[in-house]
């Protein structure tokens, strides 16, 4: 049923008189001669030949089977009528179309933002096209160009630099200019390993599952012998960043991921840390750990180091590095005797991730030696002291040392 009215009849020789009692009939829209009048029925469904406008010149409802619109047709008067259900369907379509028009509009604008600036880039690089592909840009280095024909990128509000010559073009960013990415250390499954020896003179371990190109992975290695000599040696690849001359035996190496090949060289076999031969060498243990955002070439740039002593608490010395440092790593070791428990540790403020692993000597449980690596934020050359405490006490001396590690 396709209900049409009520509608108004007006006289169009009387206009705006309205055409009370005037009877039409409904065609179809594209009748353009008026030749077939459509069947009408009122809406109990009784067929009628005439739509008729009572006393108040209103055509009351009528039904005509197939049609969402019609023309009534009365004398000289035409006046388009359109059904509920095509009233319906025309907004239906309308707020469809809309929304198709809001959700283009959206897209447009997110592929607009997304291909505005791209993320990365330092200060004094500039936006160039990389190939000749659409939105294929990226960041390189200013190069020569006298006469004020340079670029010079800014943040949104950093001034104009002394001396910048006039009609020099500015590239101004929304926001401030992109800072190198961080240096974070990984923790949990797939992104450090652990193991421990007793009475050994190396520990083997495998690279972390989820090493990836990009990384640099770093190796911490700790051994109870107090004496003579205190030289490491590593698996082809590693590079060692720091070996301690007295104490526990601490060693610090790290193993760069530059390529696939190299992460494909990482993750096949194992890795061994040995150290000479020592009856005391009684609690050994190694573990090793993801680092991402790190210079891949020179990720340590300082170390401040200190000698086994007092098992309450720890200074690690403040440190001026050889290049600007995002991140610093406080690495230490601690030996717990059999049947004492673990102390409580007080973290210097701002620690952002801490790996920490204690090697058993299965000869005296729950005797044990710990390695702990805790990463903290930093930037430019000089790297903060911290103090770190335990309580009540570790049954030995703490020994570690300060790590400055170089961004990407």
């Amino acid at each position: 049923m396709a209900i049409f009215g009520p509608f108004i009849a007006l006289d169009p020789t009387q206009s705006p008189m309205l055409a009370k009692g005037a009877a039409g009939k409904a065609y179809a829209t594209d009748d353009t001669g008026l030749v077939t009048p459509l069947a009408m029925t009122d809406l109990s469904g009784l067929p009628i030949s005439d739509a008729v406008a009572d006393g108040n010149g209103l055509v009351q409802g009528i039904n005509v089977d197939g049609e969402t619109e019609v023309i009534w047709v009365s004398g000289s008067y035409r006046v388009p009528v359109r059904s509920y259900d095509g009233v319906l369907a025309q907004a239906t379509t309308a707020a469809t179309n809309a929304d198709s028009s809001a959700q283009s509009a959206n897209a447009a604008a997110t592929a607009a933002e997304q291909n505005r600036v791209p993320a990365g880039g330092t200060s004094g690089q500039v936006l160039a096209k990389i190939t000749n592909a659409d939105n294929d840009v990226g960041w390189i280095a200013q190069t020569g160009g006298g006469g004020g024909s340079g670029i010079t990128v800014l943040g949104a509000d950093d001034p104009v630099p002394p001396g910048t010559a006039a009609m020099s073009p500015i590239f101004r960013l929304e926001g401030d200019i992109p800072t190198p990415s961080e240096v974070n250390m990984l923790t949990g499954t797939g992104n450090v390993t652990f193991n421990y020896g007793s009475l050994t003179t190396s520990i083997t371990l495998a690279a972390p599952a989820n090493t990836a190109v990009g990384d640099v992975l770093m190796a911490v290695a700790w051994a109870q012998a107090s004496v003579a000599p205190f030289d490491w040696s590593q698996t082809a690849g590693w590079t060692s960043q720091f070996e301690a001359t007295s104490g526990r035996r601490l060693m610090i190496a790290t193993y760069p991921i530059p390529d696939a090949a190299a992460v494909t060289a990482a993750t096949t076999g194992t890795h061994t840390f040995a150290v000479p031969t020592d009856a005391s060498n009684t609690r050994n243990g190694a573990m090793i750990f993801r680092l991402t955002g790190a210079n891949l070439t020179t990720p340590v740039v300082g170390v401040s180091v200190y000698a086994e002593g007092s098992p309450t608490g720890k200074t690690f010395p403040s440190l001026t590095a050889s290049a600007p440092a995002l991140a610093d790593l406080l690495i230490w070791t601690a030996q717990r005797s059999s049947g004492v428990t673990e102390p409580t540790i007080t973290h210097p403020a701002g620690l952002i991730t801490m790996n920490k692993y204690e090697a058993l000597n299965t000869a005296e449980p729950p005797a044990g030696s710990f390695g702990v690596a805790e990463l903290y934020r930093t930037t430019g050359t000089s790297i903060p002291e911290r103090v770190e405490t335990y309580a009540p006490t570790w049954s030995a001396g703490v020994s570690g040392l300060h790590i400055a590690l170089a961004g990407a």
